[in-house]
């Protein structure tokens, strides 16, 4: 790389779950316009679930038409390579290696002061999702590289400042904005996975009122995908979400259904009720450490259950009381993202730009990105309209209207807040 060149990096995609984390850092390498990138997709092995299936990989490139990709890391000289698991033997020589992680939880394999994280000394820059994140791991004493603190890039989405508010995101699917909806994200381990347990009795979450909405772990068995993808012809709502990038769903949620998946540690980002199923063969997971804060923070961020009929009564709970664990999830969420505002992706930017310029790495400030002129608190906006909505829904108009009217004196001009004034009658 010379002096006002651009820099060579490669997007290295082991797995199709990597999607959503590395799309962002490519979107905002494109954003500065000092990057020349290539894809790269590992082979696809449902063994080791590596890779994408034939029709995923063709959805992808497809969706991903206009960007070089390359069939092997070799095949491009990077001046960095990006990855979000730890494969670095595969990149060796393509520069830098920096590894931004697939998710937040532990696992007993990633954030955590056991033997395995030496492996992480194969990268040349490691970033993290949040402030625990980094003290975990540099407690451990075992690392030798850098570990910075840049935010979760998979959420860039979720907190950009034009971002689509939930009910702009429900009319584009063609759902009713007025019900509630309940999204089910299970892991896929079967030691830890809900799935055994629930199996489609889950669809009964739904109702008039309600939707449901089911979103696997990419590495979920094929066999198992598609028992839940018959559940919408038994109920009309419930629906199979395909989708790689769980992020938009997250944000039309009122509550989630998960178990040990890294997406409820994701989903209280957004400070929204959890209900979490045991597993009872849990501990029989070989890599199973009950410090790890999928289970030593389950009681902080959701409610636990071990049956179906406490999973029920606990959503039913859940929806009516979305403020109850609302103190510990605010602070689970301060210790597990370094940003909420849409600029992880630049902050990991920023480190390896200090990386490649031979600097320690750190959080420098990011520059302003652009704003959507007029914007506002999407996420207040979203509780607010969701209100006003459920005491439409359970039929107390009176409450209706003196939130809607309140709502209107906060977000005045809103068209969304407008339309259901007129349908209430609210001046």
């Amino acid at each position: 790389m010379t002096a006002g060149s651009k820099k060579r990096a490669l997007v290295f995609f082991f797995k199709n779950v990597h999607v959503p984390i590395l799309l962002p850092l490519y979107r905002e390498m494109a954003r500065r316009g000092t990057y020349d990138a290539a894809f790269c997709l590992h082979p696809y092995d449902r063994t080791i679930r590596a890779g994408f299936p034939p029709e995923e990989e063709k959805a992808f490139r497809e969706m991903a038409k206009g960007v070089r990709f390359v069939n092997h890391p070799q095949e491009w000289d990077a001046d960095v390579s990006f990855m979000a698991d730890n494969v670095a033997p595969i990149l060796r020589g393509r520069g830098k290696i920096v590894n931004v992680g697939h998710g937040l939880l532990s696992k007993g394999q990633y954030f955590t002061d056991r033997d395995i994280i030496n492996r992480e000394n194969d990268s040349d820059l490691l970033c993290v999702p949040g402030p625990y994140h980094l003290e975990r791991l540099t407690s451990s004493g075992k690392l030798k590289i850098p570990v910075v603190a840049t935010g979760f890039p998979k959420l860039d989405t979720l907190f950009a400042p034009d971002r689509a508010s939930r009910n702009q995101l429900m009319a584009s699917a063609g759902l009713d904005p007025s019900k509630r909806v309940i999204l089910y994200a299970p892991t896929f381990n079967m030691e830890l996975s809900a799935i055994p347990f629930l199996w489609k009795r889950v669809a009964q979450l739904a109702d008039e009122n309600t939707y449901l909405l089911i979103k696997l772990h990419g590495s979920t068995q094929p066999e198992f995908k598609q028992m839940h993808r018959e559940l919408p012809a038994v109920n009309p709502n419930v629906f199979y979400v395909e989708d790689q990038d769980i992020t938009p769903y997250l944000q039309v949620a009122d509550l989630m259904v998960s178990d040990v998946s890294s997406a409820f540690m994701e989903f209280i980002a957004l400070d929204k009720p959890v209900v979490l199923f045991n597993n009872p063969n849990t501990p029989t997971y070989q890599n199973y450490d009950p410090r790890d804060i999928e289970y030593a923070w389950r009681d902080k961020v959701g409610v636990q259950v071990s049956s179906f009929e406490e999973l029920c009564d606990a959503v039913r709970e859940g929806l009516l009381h979305p403020e109850a664990g609302e103190e510990g999830r605010r602070y689970c969420a301060e210790q597990l993202f370094a940003d909420r505002t849409g600029k992880a992706s630049a902050y990991v930017l920023n480190a390896v730009e200090e990386l490649l310029a031979g600097r320690n790495p750190g959080v420098a400030e990011v520059e302003e990105l652009p704003q959507n002129a007029g914007s506002m608190d999407l996420r207040e906006l979203d509780r607010v309209i969701g209100s006003v909505l459920e005491s439409r829904r359970v039929g107390d108009l009176e409450t209706a209207r003196s939130r809607l009217a309140s709502a209107l004196q906060q977000f005045p001009g809103n068209s969304e807040l407008s339309a259901i004034a007129l349908q209430l009658g609210v001046a």
